[in-house]
């Protein structure tokens, strides 16, 4: 099975109902796949007739972090559509689905086309629904690439949590 998900706040209702099309089309293509999506009444009520589909209450962020460090994933999806929220969006996903054991799908915008490598640590779509069902259906289909993007996506998280923690400390002895 391959696990895929999305773990959006509140502030990202439009990304879940967008991503509703992408998700039924894996589904009917790929009985394998399955679907976490973090979601009020109104997301469970849009995904309920979806089958491998968990709709997850959302928590804080204590709690989201725990969950991160104990739950894995082999796909994590983060669409941004054009909104003044997400242009001031940072990175953090990146480092979610890394602490998870996966790599990230992205909007291939800002800030995830500053950091994301295409096709090294995470892929960059464009919002294109069909891109990213077939973006999402060869990858499912190819565990060797699965493997390598999630080794690539862990290994640019350590080395940027340690260049920050270095960071810290100095400037907590200075």
């Amino acid at each position: 099975p391959v696990r895929i998900a999305y773990h959006g706040s509140s502030s990202h209702r439009e990304e879940k109902y967008w991503l509703r099309q992408i998700v039924e089309g894996v589904l009917e293509a790929c009985p394998s796949a399955s679907f976490e999506i973090f979601g009020e009444h109104d997301i469970y009520k849009h995904y309920r007739d979806l089958p491998r589909v968990k709709v997850m209450h959302p928590m804080s962020w204590n709690n989201y972090l725990a969950y991160t460090m104990t739950h894995e994933v082999d796909i994590g999806l983060a669409p941004l559509l054009p909104s003044e929220f997400n242009a001031a969006r940072g990175a953090i996903k990146f480092f979610d689905f890394a602490r998870m054991g996966a790599f990230g799908i992205y909007t291939n915008v800002a800030p995830y086309s500053d950091m994301i490598a295409q096709n090294v640590d995470g892929l960059l779509l464009e919002n294109n629904i069909d891109i990213w069902i077939s973006s999402l259906l060869l990858l499912i289909d190819n565990p060797e690439k699965r493997a390598s993007l999630v080794s690539q996506a862990i290994l640019k998280a350590q080395r940027l949590s340690s260049s920050l923690n270095v960071k810290l400390l100095c400037e907590d002895v200075s």
